[in-house]
């Protein structure tokens, strides 16, 4: 019954999370064609790389586990 209510909540973040990274990589390879914008290429990865990963680490510690579970 709680997987009911968590799966969509964790869905819903994770998907977020996963969109605002893929955004947020796009612009730092905008940002990398010029030349005087290093440090907010540097920012848009940062901020990239952490989305994904968080996105990811929702996949592997809820997501994936919920499902299993109700296989």
């Amino acid at each position: 019954m709680p997987d009911n209510i968590v799966f969509p909540f964790f869905l819903a973040l994770s998907l977020i999370s996963l969109t605002i990274g893929s955004v947020s990589g796009y612009l730092a390879y905008r940002s990398s064609k010029r030349i005087e914008t290093e440090m907010s290429m540097v920012l848009w990865a940062i901020i990239a790389l952490g989305c994904v990963v968080f996105g990811g680490l929702i996949w592997a510690w809820f997501l994936i586990p919920i499902i299993m579970n109700h296989i």
